[in-house]
């Protein structure tokens, strides 16, 4: 899904913050559909804003990926009153103190979210009333070793080996409901730089942390209602392939979500259409559900899904045994044949590398 380039915007900001004007250069959208997605994620103290209003993909000249397309504004609408003195910024992630919105809205299991867009031409957009549920707490992440041929580029059969993580959790909520829940993942690795040369033995070896993106476009979703039981043992997320990332300690963040039904209806055909094979018995994709419309024009077909949510977090550090002990790439064939490799002289050339571990981390 869409990463977070967070912006921390204090309240006297939001209040009395003037903007000049600005000239956009507003593309040609004459008959062609756009994307609007997004999400509110409630926290203990802050409302976490995040959306894009975008071209498809599909539609995009010469095929390129989509584009970021310009808006006048955007604003939330919460409990049917609208915020738009509180104005959020395409393709940025807002974190808003809930107490901006009190005394008119208290914000709690069963509030209501929508999104309201605003593009140059005049256009108006608004998602469907999303209701907020609760979110369980996850009780663990399991990992396990899965061993499995595969063939190399020379044509051979060889043995690879990939970490299944895992989660369990409860599936009533704090409302006693059977739960929809939906996840995502991050990740952080540790890397261990080369030793120093005996040529200088004083030379220090720096161990560095660096951030790593998984499951992007690895969906994973659950309808709580349909399970007979109240928990949700080892359900798998995802399977990663062991390499170097895995040898010094490879810390595993999971976020757990709860999802409305429409959300979740939302998500699930879209984990549907991204694991289809495209086999002769498979169903063909269908165009995703929208809970998005244009305020003045019925007809007009928009694409995305604008969703609100409560989050928890879990974290679980995979230990190098549990991988199967693979190689560091300092210590490694790669790093044997060319003992120079810059990184390996200093990890902070990795990108997004740094020597603070994170609180988080217990070995």
């Amino acid at each position: 899904m869409l990463r977070r380039f967070v912006f921390l915007f204090c309240i006297a900001v939001l209040l009395y913050g003037c903007f000049d004007e600005i000239q956009l250069d507003v593309p040609d959208l004459e008959g062609q559909k756009i994307v609007i997605e997004g999400s509110a994620i409630k926290g203990d103290e802050t409302l976490e804003v995040l959306f894009s209003v975008r071209t498809p993909a599909s539609a995009a000249s010469n095929n390129e990926p989509s584009t970021i397309i310009p808006i006048s504004g955007a604003h939330l609408i919460i409990n049917d009153l609208a915020f738009p003195e509180y104005q959020l910024f395409n393709d940025s992630t807002m974190l808003l103190p809930l107490t901006l919105f009190e005394p008119l809205v208290t914000i709690d299991n069963g509030s209501t979210f929508q999104l309201a867009v605003q593009l140059p031409d005049g256009r108006n957009y608004e998602s469907a009333p999303e209701v907020l549920f609760p979110v369980t707490e996850p009780e663990q992440v399991d990992v396990e070793l899965i061993v499995r041929p595969e063939v190399n580029s020379s044509g051979n059969v060889v043995n690879r080996n990939f970490v299944e993580i895992s989660i369990s959790t409860p599936l009533i909520n704090a409302i006693g409901e059977k739960a929809f829940l939906r996840w995502e993942m991050d990740a952080i690795y540790r890397f261990v730089e080369a030793p120093p040369p005996d040529d200088n033995p004083f030379e220090q070896m720096l161990t560095c942390y660096v951030p790593r993106n998984i499951g992007l476009n690895n969906v994973v979703v659950f309808n709580g209602r349909k399970s007979t039981d109240n928990r949700l043992t080892r359900f798998p997320l995802i399977e990663e392939p062991v390499t170097h990332q895995f040898a010094h300690g490879f810390l595993v963040s999971v976020f757990q979500q709860s999802l409305s039904p429409s959300a979740f209806e939302y998500w699930d055909q879209v984990q549907r259409n991204n694991t289809q094979s495209g086999g002769l018995f498979d169903p063909v994709p269908g165009e995703v559900i929208s809970n998005i419309s244009n305020v003045n024009d019925s007809e007009e077909k928009v694409l995305g899904f604008f969703y609100v949510t409560q989050a928890d977090t879990i974290h679980r550090l995979i230990k190098t045994q549990e991988a199967g002990r693979p190689r560091g790439f300092c210590f490694g064939q790669e790093f044997l044949e060319d003992p120079d490799d810059g990184i390996c002289q200093n990890c902070l050339e990795i990108r997004g590398a740094t020597l603070e571990q994170p609180d988080y981390w217990i070995d």
